[in-house]
């Protein structure tokens, strides 16, 4: 059974942590490229062409770069600000919404990126 959850929207799985509570022996686990079912970051098949993974996750955190970075642009128009560090409390402007959960898959692409690149060896 496939998550509901986007891949950037799940936490990295840890390696070897127990869990306590029946929500999370009843978890599941899925590969954040393709959604496969796994216990690690990635699934078999993924792993096993782990080259093409290291570019398809660089890719998606370029992409949620790029898409964060306009939306920064926008909330930095509409509050007149000279900087990243916007303070927007407008619960009614779905930019702002939107800004955060780009920032959250920013920062999850980002993490499971920099999980792969420490499990390859260089």
């Amino acid at each position: 059974k496939r998550s509901r959850r986007p891949p950037l929207d799940r936490e990295i799985p840890a390696a070897g942590v127990q869990r306590g509570t029946i929500i999370g022996h009843f978890e599941s686990r899925h590969c954040v490229l393709c959604d496969e079912q796994c216990r690690l970051l990635l699934c078999t098949t993924c792993d096993a062409r782990r080259r093409e993974a290291v570019t398809a996750l660089q890719m998606r955190r370029q992409q949620l770069e790029a898409r964060l970075d306009r939306a920064m642009q926008h909330c930095m128009r509409c509050c007149h600000a000279h900087e990243r560090q916007i303070e927007c409390r407008s619960l009614d402007c779905p930019h702002l919404y939107s800004r955060l959960k780009l920032q959250r898959q920013q920062q999850v692409a980002s993490s499971h990126l920099d999980e792969l690149l420490s499990m390859l060896d260089f």
